[in-house]
């Protein structure tokens, strides 16, 4: 999933864009059509445990947890997280 987030973000945000990973392999392309939003879309990423928070961290804009009863939010919740990076469509500095 890491690779094709990266490479779709490449393509939202690039007149020409390529991306070669292990897994996907995008040769150089020019893209016409972007998102509405920009820079792009919020990428939510879906999981639950520090695998999952880690890769919202890494790649994503939006974390959902995946709650069950054996998962405590208490200390993950966004009160005591603070944010690592600005919400989709804040302007950059």
């Amino acid at each position: 999933m890491r690779e094709k987030v990266l490479a779709m973000k490449l393509l939202w945000t690039r007149e020409e864009a390529e991306f070669h990973g292990s897994f996907v392999d995008v040769a150089p392309i020019h893209t016409g059509l972007k998102p509405l939003q920009r820079p792009y879309l919020p990428i939510r990423v879906v999981s639950n445990g520090p695998r999952g928070r880690a890769r919202a961290v890494e790649y994503g804009d939006e974390w959902f947890p995946v709650v069950s009863q054996q998962l405590d939010l208490a200390p993950h919740s966004r009160s005591s997280v603070s944010p690592v990076k600005p919400p989709v469509g804040a302007p950059l500095k």
